[in-house]
């Protein structure tokens, strides 16, 4: 298990796919133009893994420098890099989850836990029962923080949206993976209609979006890679 997906295991054939084959934000439609031809010019400059794309377009200096090589639009370099580069998720800063008080934030600060990623390394490293006694929190709210951090691996979850997540009982990569849109829609509109936590706006599309990410995880925890086909 990882707080990232490990793009080196996904090969640029299977980048092409997802992009073919699963929900995209409206901005990144663009990448389904001309894909084949485009993708082959990819694969022709010696990249072949996710991994392999993501180091290449790195920086903005480094998907310019690209595009120019490789013949490329820039504009579609530009995009593709930002599609890629989303795989590995910010991270979060623990002080902005609601459950995160002041004494507990000063608690994580002498651990020196300051981020989603530290924490999230903290307990695959910590057994329970150390980590419950370095924090001082009791079993269940220990688990609950657990549940919140699992959830912020997806892309676009904020703390906020982790936090109704979970408090609408969706608490875990694997549950979000299993359920179906309408279902964690309708959850967490009416979640957050008594938390009051989100301030945005959420759509069908965005849980699903957020529906695809979970099923890519929970096979990369399992070992295995998910077909969007």
């Amino acid at each position: 298990m990882g707080y990232h997906l490990e793009l080196s295991k996904y090969s640029l054939d299977y980048f092409k796919d997802m992009l073919i084959n699963r929900n995209l934000i409206p901005s990144m439609m663009i990448l389904r133009d001309d894909i084949d031809r485009r993708f082959k010019k990819l694969s022709g400059m010696g990249t072949n893994t996710m991994k392999e794309l993501y180091d290449l377009l790195k920086t903005k200096k480094k998907a310019e420098v690209f595009a120019e090589k490789s013949g490329i639009d820039r504009e579609y370099i530009i995009v593709l890099r930002r599609a890629v580069g989303s795989f590995i998720t910010p991270p979060r800063k623990l002080s902005d989850y609601p459950f995160v008080d002041e004494n507990l934030q000063k608690r994580l600060a002498l651990l020196n836990l300051k981020t989603s990623i530290d924490l999230y390394r903290y307990f695959t490293n910590t057994p329970i029962e150390k980590a419950s006694k370095e924090l001082e929190l009791d079993t269940e709210r220990l688990i609950y923080l657990k549940k919140l951090i699992d959830v912020t691996r997806l892309r676009y979850v904020s703390p906020i949206i982790a936090t109704t997540l979970v408090e609408g009982g969706y608490d875990s990569v694997k549950k979000i993976a299993n359920i179906d849109k309408t279902t964690l829609y309708e959850s967490f509109i009416n979640t957050n209609k008594i938390l009051k936590l989100y301030r945005g706006n959420i759509g069908r599309n965005d849980i699903l979006f957020l529906i695809e990410d979970a099923k890519l995880f929970v096979s990369m925890d399992e070992g295995k890679i998910y077909s969007f086909k």
